[in-house]
């Protein structure tokens, strides 16, 4: 079973003259680690840190279009169990999932559409910590040819977007709030590296 999406780049504050190598390289890499920490939560209902834990499946880069810049990725699901679960939460809950959590981490309303996708949603809140904490870094390295190229990029399956990223979700992403209280934290440390600051 695969299921697949499109990455595409395209003009967005500067017109599209190509993907520079090393911010293209770097948003593949933040889209495919989104990717598979989303889709790792609703399928193993587990929130993973690093994207090559996920269990069940792998995300394999397609062939790129030509006379564009859009990418294929495929979910291929390589566990029985998987494809199990997959299909009783039916792909469209599936999607939904994906719309919502891509879309709410860079600050776009999403809702869930979905009877399963709301009663997974809901699961995960209860169980685990906050996926989209978990998606930040992975976001804002997706983020890297809207940020130093001035473009758009669109996260599709089939001819449905699911997120779009652009000036205005990059400036979600970066924007930081500091709160004006401070917290004192008591505690020992019992080993302390001078050289890189860890303890």
């Amino acid at each position: 079973m695969t299921l697949n999406f499109t990455i595409k780049y395209d003009s967005g504050s500067s017109d599209f003259n190509g993907l520079d190598q090393y911010y293209g390289s770097q948003s593949l890499f933040g889209i495919s680690q989104a990717l598979m920490i989303s889709l790792n939560a609703f399928l193993n209902r587990e929130i993973i840190t690093q994207a090559p834990s996920a269990k069940g499946f792998r995300l394999v880069l397609g062939a790129s279009k030509k006379g564009s810049w859009e990418q294929l990725i495929q979910l291929v699901v390589t566990d029985p169990n998987t494809q199990a679960l997959i299909a009783d939460l039916g792909k469209n809950a599936l999607y939904d999932l994906l719309k919502y959590i891509l879309a709410g981490g860079v600050g776009l309303p999403a809702a869930l559409h979905y009877r399963k996708s709301r009663k997974r949603m809901r699961e995960l809140e209860r169980e685990n910590d906050d996926l989209h904490e978990k998606l930040d870094d992975a976001l804002k390295r997706a983020h890297s040819p809207v940020k130093h190229q001035g473009l758009n990029i669109q996260i599709m399956s089939g001819r449905t977007n699911l997120v779009t990223f652009d000036d205005m979700t990059l400036q979600f992403i970066e924007t930081e709030f500091i709160s004006d209280e401070t917290e004192i934290i008591r505690c020992a440390v019992n080993r302390f590296n001078t050289r890189t600051g860890n303890g």
